[in-house]
């Protein structure tokens, strides 16, 4: 958790769109920071920010929308400092995305290794023949034939355009990698190949990965942290290992307690009752009581902090310390 040493710091930053309705205040006061060769999860419900905050660190922040305040330091620079230009030179080349949907990011009427080269060649000094000697060698990292760097996209499947769309994000060693639900539409073989491909990778390059989901089982399997995220805010952050054990924070238990079980005992699942709130106007104090079993008067009045707790993790609840593994309230 701390920023020693860390790749990535953000510092309270805060990303708001603003609309005829009024102002959505869709991430609010972030910080995190993420060492080399660490993955981190970030996890919560849809609307609950996690895009937003990966766009954010790219400066991908289109209008109606702007970054409207916070820090955003990779490697030592002040992202927030840079214009337009300069951060175009520093996407993909730093820091890369593999968005949502991304086996439709590719253009159909280019052949997938023009696609790669393009990206190689836009952002490093290398003849045409470098480049696509880099991404024959890029398509076997992802399980591609070379061979098959001339065909189109609509020539490979849903899985094999995920590769592809990873052979991209590193097609210029970027020191961080940004992944946006980059397994959604697949089937659950195919998410779970894509997904060990990411980890190797991340093991082998060492490099620093946010895997952005709302699927907290996904990422528990191959996360060394995890970020939960609520209506905006951070509400834990805590290691990856022993999560599911002992979630300290009312939403973290949820989200917990949600997953269904295939093994041992046959339990129902427990939904969260409600929906995250309207970022136009969201409820005063823990954006999270209205939906909170354990919600006390405070917890609509005051807006807790995110505090280191005992165990090293930090909570944003009035009352982590009470809580233990599975919701159960400690005396």
């Amino acid at each position: 958790m701390t920023e020693i040493g860390a790749l990535l710091k953000l510092r309270d930053v805060s990303t708001s769109f603003f609309i005829d309705q009024g102002e959505v205040k869709a991430v609010s006061d972030v910080s995190l920071a993420v060492r080399r060769g660490e993955m981190i999860g970030l996890v919560g419900e849809s609307g609950c920010g996690k895009t937003t905050l990966g766009l954010s660190i790219m400066k991908l922040i289109d209008a109606p929308g702007r970054i409207i305040g916070g820090e955003i330091w990779l490697n030592g620079v002040d992202l927030m400092q840079k214009t337009e230009k300069e951060m175009r030179r520093i996407r993909w080349k730093d820091v890369a995305l593999i968005p949502q949907s991304a086996m439709n990011a590719l253009n159909p009427v280019f052949k997938i290794g023009q696609q790669i080269v393009e990206s190689i060649r836009a952002h490093e000094r290398v003849t045409t023949k470098a480049a696509w000697s880099r991404t024959k060698e890029l398509l076997d990292m992802v399980g591609i034939k070379a061979e098959r760097v001339r065909d189109y996209p609509h020539e490979f499947s849903g899985g094999m355009k995920q590769r592809v769309s990873i052979a991209m994000a590193l097609a210029c060693s970027p020191e961080l990698l940004l992944s946006d639900e980059s397994t959604t539409g697949l089937d659950v073989m195919t998410e779970a190949q894509v997904l060990g491909l990411i980890n190797e990778l991340q093991s082998s390059l060492r490099m620093a990965v946010i895997l952005i989901s709302h699927d907290l089982p996904l990422v528990l399997d191959i996360s060394d942290s995890l970020a939960i995220i609520y209506a905006g805010k951070l509400v834990e952050l805590a290691e990856a290992k022993g999560f599911a054990a002992r979630p300290v924070h009312p939403y973290s238990q949820g989200l917990i307690h949600s997953i269904p079980r295939i093994h041992g005992e046959q339990e129902t699942c427990e939904s969260i009752p409600g929906s995250p709130p309207d970022l136009i106007h969201p409820p005063e104090g823990c954006k999270f009581h209205p939906r909170c079993a354990f919600a006390e008067p405070v917890c609509g009045e005051d807006e807790p902090e995110l505090l280191e707790q005992a165990d090293g993790r930090l909570a944003a609840c009035h009352f982590a310390e009470r809580f233990g593994g599975r919701g159960d309230v400690q005396s």
